[in-house]
């Protein structure tokens, strides 16, 4: 509802209902422009707290409020307390943290404010008792054509809306005074030491660089919009009714709760490596038939052969080019065995013999191609019909040869080694890592998906630890693929930090945090290395095993494999490397890097809709103030940082496999990028 259908409602309790509902941050802003005076009232009023019944668009009230020291008294006085940037949240315990600063670069790749429009800059935290007072000055609406609040008017001295005092009988010098105020409390700040806040330690020129998190207020309520208008995946936190109103404006205002975004990588339940399930299999005909009955096999062949509806021609192409993908890596697999007989199938002669076809199939070369397409075609179509799910769909015309043109993709690219490439750098490929306990919010607008820049402090640590072993390398890239990632269903409470006196009983108190759940992922991690001595055969596993760190992303990380050499993988060949990583799990994901130029929350929105492989993640920080000296912080160098949210590419091994040596070694690596104005992971 717009501002005029809002002030129309004639029931007065009614109205107060709905024109608080629609100014929850959660709502696009209502638009005030023509309607100043009805919306100053509003405003002024809303300072009251629904217990107190008052009328919305009640004058003597809104004079009275602004006449009041206990009152308007109070909201001018907290008004030092308004923030850009909540350190509070979600820690209460964090005290004297006033933030209002921008981000310092201009050309940040990722989500953060500097790309937020929707939605104002300025919130409050610090007294939960009080935060009701706080609402006048900082309730968000549009006016003008601009998203902004009363605070921000009042110290611009905007003309129409300092009338709307003069009107209610107060003076110039009132004005002056309430002007000056509301200027300084919106004025740049940052506070002169850190106290009870996370700070994250990163390499930075010749030392180091503290930097402390915060959760900036334009980005979580654009958020929250976003969410509401259901453009993104979400799941809603729920805070406990004793904290939320100590955390800020803007979950007092949603409820206590508030919604982040929930996304996953793209894996499966369980996992298995290629060479394991391959070697066990028992089918006479080499062909791996299973991977015919997967599920998302037979939705994707029915996408392709019966008219599915959608609202654009473009959604029904990205939805016909995901199919295919789809359909590619299924041939993939049920071709696997014979492609990689040498090493995995185990075929003789007399099972050569046995068919001419399993016989081409090991022996063809590439201009043999297109006529051993035809053959496995009539196969697949043949095994198809043999099966209750799936014979439906055998010798189909919408898929007879679009089958053939992707068994001719499969049979094209099954040795696309890239053998003339070389590379200066040695790998590090360390397999089969657990993760217990890590961060399921990996910052405080994602959830699910893995920290990108928790690798950065994961992989310096690893340096150093070698340093001390008197190993000297430089990790200058790192690759990740994710098997598995689950939300355990345990979590960890927050300490007790207080003692509740009631009836003669003394009873430990926790904080009134949010209790977030932890996860476990297993992962594979490739790291790029610059060593100052190439022979990488001088450097025992054993070594590399130690010096491994021990936590990553806040959790404990666990070696699965007790025998070193199965673990860890040093080389400098390429080519034998990416041989290796053939046969990883297919049932996981490579996380990569993209090109993606990332601005906002809607065009972050409009890539995922478009593209199911694209996914959020958390890389890095961008600094709302240039590195300084601080009292309490960990480094000499300390600074406040804006969480970015970017993107990644959610790269199936079957694509990396058929895409060649050359696509995944240029594509799947972050490299850290530490600068005067952020820390990011990049391409």
């Amino acid at each position: 509802m717009n501002l005029k259908e809002l002030l129309n409602i004639e029931t007065v309790s009614l109205r107060n209902s709905k024109i608080r509902d629609r100014l929850k941050p959660s709502n696009p802003p209502v638009d005030a422009s023509g309607y100043e005076a009805q919306m100053f009232l509003i405003l002024i009023n809303l300072g009251y707290s629904k217990n107190e019944h008052i009328d919305l668009l009640n004058l003597h009230s809104a004079k009275q409020f602004l006449n009041d020291k206990k009152y308007f008294g109070v909201t001018l006085s907290e008004s030092a307390w308004i923030h850009t940037h909540n350190s509070k949240y979600p820690d209460i315990r964090v005290s004297d943290q006033a933030i209002r600063a921008k981000v310092l670069s201009k050309g940040i790749n990722g989500v953060c404010s500097q790309h937020c429009s929707h939605s104002i800059s300025y919130s409050y935290s610090h007294n939960g008792g009080r935060v009701t007072r706080s609402f006048p000055l900082i309730t968000e609406f549009c006016w003008n054509g601009k998203v902004t609040c009363l605070a921000e008017l009042i110290a611009n001295c905007e003309a129409i809306w300092i009338e709307q005092f003069l009107d209610l009988g107060f003076s110039l010098q009132y004005i002056a005074i309430v002007v000056k105020i509301l200027k300084s409390s919106l004025a740049t700040y940052s506070p002169n030491k850190v106290h009870n806040t996370i700070q994250l330690r990163f390499p930075y020129k010749d030392d180091y660089i503290a930097i402390t998190p915060v959760v900036s207020h334009r980005v979580l309520s654009e958020l929250q919009k976003a969410c509401a208008n259901d453009s993104l995946r979400y799941r809603s936190l729920l805070y406990p009714q004793k904290g939320y109103t100590n955390t800020g404006s803007l979950l007092t205002g949603l409820g206590g709760r508030i919604n982040v975004l929930s996304y996953y990588s793209n894996t499966m339940k369980y996992h298995q490596e290629l060479e394991k399930y391959v070697n066990q299999l028992t089918d006479e005909s080499l062909f791996y038939n299973k991977a015919l009955s997967f599920t998302r096999f037979k939705k994707a062949l029915y996408e392709i052969t019966f008219s599915v509806r959608y609202l654009t021609l473009r959604a029904k192409r990205l939805a016909r080019i995901d199919a295919i993908k789809v359909i590619r890596r299924v041939i993939y697999l049920w071709l696997f065995r014979i492609l990689r007989y040498k090493k995995y199938a185990n075929l003789d002669e007399e099972k050569l013999r046995e068919g001419s076809l399993i016989k081409e199939l090991v022996e063809y070369g590439n201009a043999e191609a297109p006529s051993l397409a035809v053959k496995l075609n009539a196969k697949l179509n043949l095994q198809l019909s043999e099966n209750d799910a799936t014979k439906k769909f055998a010798y189909h015309p919408k898929l007879l040869e679009l089958l053939k043109r992707q068994i001719k993709y499969v049979l094209h690219h099954r040795d696309a080694h890239d053998e003339h490439l070389q590379s200066n750098f040695t790998y590090l490929h360390v397999k089969n890592i657990t993760a217990e306990d890590i961060n399921t919010l990996s910052n405080l607008y994602l959830w699910g998906m893995p920290s990108i820049i928790a690798l950065t402090g994961f992989s310096h640590e690893f340096e150093l630890n070698l340093r001390r072993a008197g190993v000297f390398l430089k990790v200058i890239g790192v690759a990740i693929f994710v098997h598995s990632y689950q939300v355990k269903c345990n979590s960890s409470l927050p300490e007790c930090d207080r003692i509740n006196g009631k009836a003669d009983q003394y009873i430990p108190a926790r904080p009134a945090l949010v209790d977030l759940p932890r996860s476990r992922m297993k992962f594979d991690l490739v790291f790029r290395l610059a060593l100052q001595d190439t022979l990488e055969a001088n450097i025992s596993l054993e070594v590399l095993a130690n010096a491994f760190p021990d936590r990553i992303m806040g959790g404990e990380i666990f070696l699965s494999d007790k025998k070193i050499k199965k673990q860890f993988y040093l080389t400098s060949n390429i080519q034998e490397l990416f041989s290796f990583l053939r046969f990883i799990s297919h049932k996981g994901c490579w996380l990569c890097p993209t090109d993606h130029r990332l601005r906002g929350i809607s065009e972050l929105s409009s890539l995922l809709k478009r593209d199911e492989e694209l996914k959020p993640v958390h890389i890095g920080y961008a600094y709302l103030e240039q590195p300084k000296s601080r009292e309490g912080a960990i480094s000499s160098r300390h600074c406040f940082g804006e969480s970015i949210l970017g993107i990644a590419k959610c790269v199936h091994p079957i694509d990396a496999n058929n895409k060649g040596l050359k696509f995944f070694f240029d594509n799947a690596f972050w490299a850290p990028k530490i600068s005067e104005f952020s820390t990011l992971m990049t391409k």
